[in-house]
């Protein structure tokens, strides 16, 4: 009895897993339809926001706060000291591995203003 008990409780599990299976396969290709569709839409909202130069703005607005912050000449002064250590042969992946290594981040206030920015844009125009 508990040899059948077993044998018929394998084989509903085996049919419910080929179910389960399926409906995995099944919304798997539903989620692929959709993030087709949005990645469609995705691109539509980056050429708006090219065209109507706001990301422009966004991007020159950031540069004066990176400049003001103090932040660009941080970067500079870390490329120039690992120029004059490697005798000016660095190369542009030396520059890169040194900065990050450094791990000087932008600054908070501005990551959060740009962020802002970039909300307000996508509320106003978008959403």
């Amino acid at each position: 009895s508990d040899v059948y008990k077993r044998q018929y409780q394998r084989r509903v599990r085996g049919i419910l897993f080929k179910k389960n299976k399926n409906k995995l396969a099944q919304q798997k290709t539903k989620d692929k339809r959709n993030m087709e569709l949005s990645q469609k839409e995705k691109n539509e909202i980056l050429r708006k926001f090219y065209e109507s130069g706001k990301r422009d703005k966004i991007k020159q607005s950031l540069r004066t706060k990176l400049i003001e912050s103090g932040w660009n000449d941080k970067m500079r002064n870390i490329c120039a000291q690992t120029m004059k250590e490697k005798k000016e042969n660095a190369s542009v992946k030396e520059l890169v591995d040194t900065i990050q290594a450094q791990n000087i981040e932008i600054p908070q206030d501005i990551k959060v203003e740009l962020t802002q920015k970039i909300r307000k844009y996508l509320q106003e125009n978008i959403i």
